[in-house]
């Protein structure tokens, strides 16, 4: 479109054309922008729309407080998770191979502890059975029936959109962390 916009300006200018055919065109971008993560209030409001289930609150808080791939979340198993006390609990994450490097462990927020703790007396689960017994598309479908209920569907809320978010907010938490570190070595 550039060259012939080019062209068209030339004929213009040297040959007397009235009109470049080609002013009011444009190409649309194919590559999609990525989206920003929540804002804080989108993200209370999502989770406590999610409540109306057990396990939608647990898929919510598992994303957003502990940051776990979707993948990550359907193949988590009760053997992986691991309650330590009235309102605290880990989870072992497997990596994709023996000894991956994604394979980690995270000690769980209270909240999420909590509703893992609610949704696994709910559930009546064995050990072995998932944490959460939904497809890929099941967590999805999840997340937008609590984006609905939240009113935030049109921020597109999805369970990367959920990791984008937890992703965020545990930067800008870094960076005050350092910040108040610098201040106070600089005293």
């Amino acid at each position: 479109l550039a060259s012939l916009r080019l062209f068209y300006g030339y004929l213009k200018r040297a040959q007397g054309l009235p009109e470049n055919p080609t002013i009011g065109f444009s190409i649309e971008s194919t590559r999609t922008r990525r989206t920003l993560p929540l804002s804080p209030t989108h993200a209370r409001r999502l989770i406590t729309a999610s409540k109306v289930d057990p396990q939608w609150y647990a898929i919510v808080l598992l994303i957003l407080t502990a940051g776990l791939k979707q993948d990550e979340l359907l193949q988590l198993r009760w053997s992986a998770v691991t309650f330590t006390g009235d309102s605290e609990a880990s989870i072992a994450i497997a990596g994709a191979r023996p000894g991956a490097v994604s394979a980690r462990s995270l000690r769980l927020p209270e909240p999420t502890a909590g509703a893992l703790w609610r949704l696994k007396l709910h559930s009546l689960s064995e050990d072995d059975d998932p944490v959460i017994r939904l497809s890929a598309r099941g967590v999805s479908y999840a997340i937008s029936q609590c984006a609905a209920r939240a009113r935030i569907a049109h921020l597109s809320v999805t369970p990367q959109r959920l990791r984008d978010t937890f992703a965020v907010s545990l930067l800008e938490a870094l960076t005050a962390r350092e910040a108040d570190e610098a201040r106070a070595l600089s005293r």
